[in-house]
C-alpha cells in the first residue's frame, strides 16, 4: 500500500481573475458573492447574442511589449510573487526550480492567426524566461482539469530530486474561437450560471492566471493530496453516476492519509451544466455524506478552463490563509429538488475550514481533485525538546533541522555539522554506520511524541538489531542535508518494527533498514540501565 504523500508548502500566491487583480481584493470580493466581474459581451456569438464572461482588467498599458494575452496574464500574476522568487533564488540555485503550468486555450490567439502551428508550452515557456529560472518547465494540458493536475507532477519534480522549488499554476485568456466552440456544444449560457440550480441554462466562461510556489518545508498552507482519475466515458460528458470524480476525491484522500470526515469544505467544480451538477452531487455524497460544506465559485469568476484548478485552489489558499468562513455560494433562484442534497455554503456561514479540497473535471473524463490544508499536528514542526522528551539516556547528534510528524510516522531532516559527535574530519563527514543512529534517534522521537499525544509517559527503547540494512554512500557529508524517513510496521506490547530510510538533498535514497526495537518494563529498563560495560 503506497505510503501518504509528505504535504509541500505552497508558500507565495500570485492570483488574478474577473474578481480583482490582487488578492485582498479577491478574497473580499469572492467572500461578498461580488458578481461584477461577470459581464456580459457581444461581437462574438452569432445571431447577436450576448454571454456573460469573466474579463480580467488588465490596463492597457501593462507589459505592452509581451506577444499574448495570456503572457500578460502570466507576468501580473507573477509580479506578485517576484519578491519571494527572488528570495527563493538567493538559497536555491535557480536551476533547482521549475515551471509547471496548467492551460488549455493559451495558444489559441497564435492558432488562429497561423493555422499551420500550435505550441501549447509557450506559457511555461515564457514564464521561465521571464522568472530567469533554469529548471524543468513544462505545460500540462488536460482541458478543466489541467491546472489541478499541475499540482501532482510539480510535487514529483520535488519529491525525485529533480527540483527542490516549483512555480506551479495555470493560465488561460479570451478567445472567440473557444466561447463559440461552447456555444456549439449547447454548454455555453447566455446568462449568470447557476450551479446546482433549478433552471441552471450552462456555463458561463472567463479568464485568469494563478501562480503558486511549492517548496518543501513548513507554510501556513500546505498540499495535502492529490488524486487523479480517467473514467474515458465520452468526449465531452462525464460519467453519469460520477465514478471518475469519486475516484479522483479518494485519491486525494489517500494521497494525503486522511478519513473523509477529516476535510472540512468542497469548492466544488459546479459548472451549472445539466450532466456535471447531477454527476458531482452524486460523488460528492457518496464520498463524504450530504454534510459537507460545499460551494462552487464559478459564478464569481467564470469557467477559467486551463486555469480554473490553480484559481480555484487559489480561492481556497486565501480562505485557509486568513482562517475565515468557507467561500460563498452564489445562486438565484430555486435549487434543484432533484439533484443530491448538498449543504451549500452561504454568506452568513461561521464554518472556517482549516482543510478543503478542491474538483476539476474535464472532458475526455480527466479529472483531480487537490486537497490543501493548514499546518495540524500532521504537518506540524517540532523543537528538539518536542522530539525527544525522553532524549537524557541517548547519544544525539547536534540537532535536528526539521520534523513533521503523523500517526503514520515521521520524517525529520538533519545537516551534517563539524560538531556532530561522530564527525570525522578525514572522511569529511560522519561514517556510513551512523545512518542507524540517525534512525534509532529518529524512532525515538516518533515513540516519544506518539506517548505524549496519548497523555502517557514516553517508555525507554532498545534497538535490538537490523533485519536488513544497505547503505549507499562514502558518509554523510558535511553541510548536506538528509532526510530520514520512519514508518512503523508492526507493534505488541513490547516489540516494534520500523521501516526507515535516509534519503541526500536530490531525493536519492542512500540508507534503508528495517529496524526491530524492544521496550522493557520498568523493572526492566532499570535493570539494563544498571548494566556497566
Amino acid at each position: 500500500m503506497k505510503q501518504p504523500s509528505q504535504p509541500l508548502g505552497l508558500t507565495a500566491l500570485g492570483v488574478l481573475c474577473a474578481l480583482g487583480n490582487d488578492k485582498a481584493t479577491i478574497y473580499q470580493r469572492a467572500m461578498a458573492g461580488d458578481l461584477s466581474g461577470m459581464r456580459k459581451v457581444a461581437g462574438i456569438l452569432p445571431n447577436g447574442e450576448e454571454t456573460p464572461f469573466g474579463t480580467v482588467d488588465l490596463p492597457d498599458d501593462f507589459e505592452p511589449q509581451l506577444g499574448s494575452r495570456c503572457e500578460r496574464l502570466i507576468a501580473a500574476a507573477y509580479q506578485q510573487i517576484q519578491a519571494d522568487v527572488e528570495a527563493l533564488k538567493a538559497r536555491i540555485p535557480a536551476e533547482r526550480i521549475g515551471v509547471v503550468l496548467g492551460t488549455s486555450n493559451s495558444a489559441m490567439e497564435e492558432f488562429t492567426a497561423n493555422p499551420t502551428r500550435i505550441d501549447m508550452a509557450l506559457p511555461a515557456a515564457f514564464l521561465k524566461r521571464y522568472s530567469a529560472v533554469k529548471g524543468p518547465a513544462y505545460v500540462i494540458s488536460t482541458a478543466c482539469s489541467s491546472s489541478g493536475k499541475v499540482f501532482a507532477s510539480a510535487r514529483q519534480l520535488i519529491e525525485k530530486g529533480i527540483c527542490d522549488a516549483v512555480l506551479v499554476g495555470g493560465v488561460d485568456a479570451s478567445t472567440r474561437l473557444v466561447i463559440n466552440g461552447f456555444y456549439a456544444l449547447e454548454a455555453l449560457s447566455t446568462e449568470l450560471a447557476r450551479p446546482f440550480g433549478k433552471d441552471r441554462t450552462g456555463i458561463n466562461l472567463g479568464e485568469g492566471a494563478a501562480l503558486f510556489i511549492m517548496e518543501k518545508g513548513p507554510a501556513e498552507v500546505m498540499l495535502l493530496g492529490v488524486g487523479e482519475s480517467s473514467d474515458a466515458y465520452h468526449l465531452t460528458a462525464p460519467e453519469p453516476n460520477g465514478q471518475g470524480a469519486e475516484a479522483a476525491l479518494r485519491g486525494a484522500l489517500a494521497d494525503a492519509g486522511l478519513p473523509p470526515e477529516a476535510v472540512d469544505y468542497v469548492n466544488l467544480h459546479g459548472t451549472g451544466t445539466t450532466y456535471n451538477d447531477k454527476m458531482e452531487s452524486q460523488a460528492v455524497v457518496n464520498v463524504f455524506g450530504d454534510a459537507i460544506p460545499c460551494s462552487s465559485t464559478k459564478p464569481m469568476t467564470g469557467h477559467t478552463l486551463g486555469a480554473a484548478g490553480a484559481i480555484e485552489a487559489a480561492l481556497c489558499w486565501l480562505m485557509l490563509k486568513a482562517k475565515g468562513p468557507a467561500l460563498p455560494h452564489v445562486l438565484s433562484g430555486e435549487r434543484d429538488p432533484d439533484l443530491p442534497s448538498l449543504p451549500l455554503v452561504g454568506k452568513d456561514s461561521t464554518l472556517c475550514p482549516r482543510t478543503a479540497i478542491s474538483t476539476s473535471f474535464a472532458f475526455g473524463g480527466s479529472n483531480v481533485a487537490v486537497l490543501l490544508g493548514r499546518p495540524t499536528d500532521a504537518t506540524r514542526h517540532y523543537t528538539m525538546d518536542e522530539l525527544l522528551p525522553h532524549r537524557a539516556p541517548m547519544i544525539l547528534i547536534d540537532d535536528y533541522d526539521d520534523a513533521s510528524f503523523s500517526p503514520e510516522g515521521l520524517t525529520t531532516e538533519v545537516t551534517i555539522r563539524k560538531t556532530d559527535i561522530f564527525f570525522d574530519a578525514q572522511l569529511g563527514g560522519t561514517p556510513p554506520c551512523t545512518a542507524l543512529e540517525y534512525m534509532a534517534q529518529s524512532i525515538a522521537a516518533y515513540v516519544g511524541l506518539v506517548a505524549v499525544q496519548r497523555g502517557e509517559t514516553p517508555q525507554l527503547g532498545f534497538v535490538l538489531g537490523s533485519r536488513s540494512l544497505a547503505l549507499d554512500l562514502p558518509c554523510f557529508a558535511e553541510g548536506e542535508r538528509y532526510t530520514i524517513h520512519v514508518h512503523p510496521e508492526f507493534s505488541d506490547n513490547q516489540f516494534a518494527a520500523f521501516d526507515t530510510r535516509i534519503d541526500n538533498a536530490a531525493g536519492q535514497c542512500v540508507a534503508t533498514a528495517m529496524l526491530n526495537v524492544f521496550r522493557p518494563d520498568e523493572e526492566e529498563a532499570k535493570a539494563l540501565l544498571s548494566i556497566q560495560p
